[in-house]
């Protein structure tokens, strides 16, 4: 479990720190701290996004999964 919740900081800062534009850095903090499972969230967040061009990829493919769901 502490692997987990040490998952859950680090992609939250990973998402300050990246520099997206607004609301984009909310919608992925939405996406993880919103999720059922907030440290799972987080933990597939940083495992297809180590760095902020797969920040904003993850993203991307984010809003058009919402977007065919509506």
């Amino acid at each position: 479990m502490a692997k987990s919740s040490c998952d859950y900081k680090a992609a939250l800062v990973a998402i300050r720190e990246s520099g997206l534009k607004h609301p984009d850095g909310q919608l992925l903090e939405s996406f993880v701290e919103e999720s059922a499972d907030h440290d799972r969230a987080a933990a597939y967040l940083l495992n297809t996004s180590t760095h902020t061009p797969d920040l904003r990829a993850f993203l991307v493919e984010w809003k058009h999964i919402i977007a065919m769901c509506k």
